[in-house]
């Protein structure tokens, strides 16, 4: 086995001269990237905090730090939202446990379904529906409130 480093060429679309070939590796681009990164992550805590780091799943009794994880209520894709924007509020948010959202019978599964019924969002009554099958009839399972919560530590 060859300790020998080995030559790595630049990237095939880089240009003669060019000090940064992909357009995603620039300074500026990189340093708006941390920033939006940085008031989703606050977003995020947000809505933990607004709902006292607990599920907001109708029944699930999963409490803590650490427990629970904030879910974004419209599928935002990898990487961000399809527009390119990112999810800086704490209404794009809904507090739940790992079980509830990515677990085998979860958000990411596609069993459980969760609603905005206000343009609140996360901030409003949120409805969840879940399946047992996927594809499958939806079935109501409730109503979570987090506004309510909320609006007893003001």
């Amino acid at each position: 086995m060859s300790l020998a480093r080995r030559h790595v060429t630049p990237h095939a679309s880089a240009s003669p001269g060019l000090a940064y070939p992909k357009a995603s590796l620039t300074p500026d681009r990189r340093s708006r990237a941390r920033r939006a990164l940085g008031k989703e992550l606050l977003a995020k805590a947000e809505s933990k905090i607004r709902d006292f780091h607990h599920c907001q799943y109708p029944g699930c009794t999963v409490r803590g730090i650490g427990l629970v994880e904030s879910m974004h209520l419209e599928n935002a894709g990898s990487g961000g939202n399809p527009d390119g924007s990112r999810s800086n509020t704490a209404g794009c948010y809904v507090t739940g446990c790992k079980e509830h959202h990515r677990g085998a019978r979860s958000v990411h599964s596609g069993h459980i379904e969760m609603e905005a019924t206000t343009p609140a969002g996360g901030n409003g009554p949120i409805v969840w529906r879940r399946r047992e099958t996927v594809p499958g009839d939806l079935v109501y399972v409730g109503t979570s409130r987090p506004h309510i919560l909320a609006g007893a530590i003001r």
